[in-house]
């Protein structure tokens, strides 16, 4: 594995042990603060409802948070292979005529709907071959570009 932005990985060690610290010293302070506020024997009454489980939980869960960040924004890659494909088909590009004349009935059912069977059936053929669409109506507007994929033709 390696990483992209590996200058980020500093600050995973300087900023991660800067917070844990961070929270250690709020922690301590916020328990001297409570302690010269609050009589001892009342201090138990008080935070009866207080998990301190429950706040030390939270506070690893943003440190782990803040290191996981950090991480991400290193970028990590895993290794890759190159693998050559080559393809032995042709670039077809089938223009079918969208305007009002195609509605006309004189095949069945109209001539649009024949285009489109045969665009099918040519899908059918064509199992190695590149297809691509164009729809025309006055102004012609490439509908899919050259694809192998027969599902997205």
């Amino acid at each position: 594995m390696s990483f992209d932005q590996v200058h980020v990985l500093w600050f995973l060690g300087i900023l991660v042990p800067a917070l844990a610290g961070f929270f250690v010293w709020a922690w301590r302070r916020k328990r001297q603060l409570v302690a010269q506020f609050v009589a001892a024997r009342l201090l138990s009454d008080l935070t009866a409802n207080v998990s301190t489980a429950r706040q030390k939980a939270r506070m690893i869960l943003v440190v782990a948070a803040a290191a996981l960040l950090l991480l991400a924004l290193a970028r990590p890659q895993f290794g890759f292979s190159w693998e050559e494909a080559r393809s032995r088909g042709l670039d077809i590009v089938v223009a079918i005529d969208t305007s009002r004349s195609m509605l006309a009935t004189d095949l069945a059912p109209n001539r649009l709907r024949r285009a489109q069977l045969a665009a099918l059936d040519l899908k059918r053929l064509a199992r190695s071959d590149r297809l691509g669409l164009v729809a025309f109506a006055g102004s012609a507007f490439l509908q899919r570009p050259l694809t192998l994929d027969d599902e997205a033709f």
